[in-house]
């Protein structure tokens, strides 16, 4: 079974823990500690990588590489955080491939505009729910395997949440 169908699998069964990685040790360590599935988050990535918040510095490439290396270290599966997807629809649908490529069972993607920012550090600006729900179409359109997970979240508050 492929890690996408791994964790899909593990997802109809219920709940699932699936700590925090920000490069392939501790996504090793993860896995050594007997958890089924690992996930990375933007932040932990830009904090480890560049000692920083996450302000979006890090590229497309950079972040590509960092989940290639963990999702190699692993056998479990690696669920991403790519932030906005690097840009529009257009944008979504290479990430999509390119992680997908690189080994990882799935993403998520925010409703950020761009450049994205740090919710800790200043306020949010959000996308259109139109132009979000074309994101999402984008990456489970263009995603090679039926498993692979694609993940829609927001930053909005509860209230605007539930419209959106």
């Amino acid at each position: 079974m492929n890690k996408a169908s791994e964790l899909r699998k593990l997802i109809q069964r219920g709940t699932v823990f699936a700590p925090n990685a920000y490069d392939a040790l501790s996504a090793l360590l993860i896995q050594e500690a007997g958890f089924r599935a690992v996930s990375s988050s933007s932040a932990n990535v830009h904090v480890s990588y560049l000692g920083s918040p996450d302000f979006g510095l890090l590229s497309f490439s950079e972040i590509l590489e960092i989940h290639r290396n963990m999702a190699n270290a692993v056998e479990i599966p690696l669920f991403a955080d790519t932030a906005s997807g690097f840009g529009n629809a257009l944008n979504v649908i290479r990430t999509v491939k390119s992680f997908e490529q690189a080994g990882l069972a799935g993403i998520c993607l925010e409703d950020q505009q761009l450049p994205t920012s740090c919710p800790h550090v200043k306020k949010l600006k959000l996308i259109s729910t139109e132009e979000m729900c074309g994101k999402i179409r984008a990456a489970v359109d263009n995603k090679a395997d039926p498993d692979f997970v694609i993940v829609g979240r927001t930053d909005a508050s509860f209230g605007e949440a539930c419209e959106r």
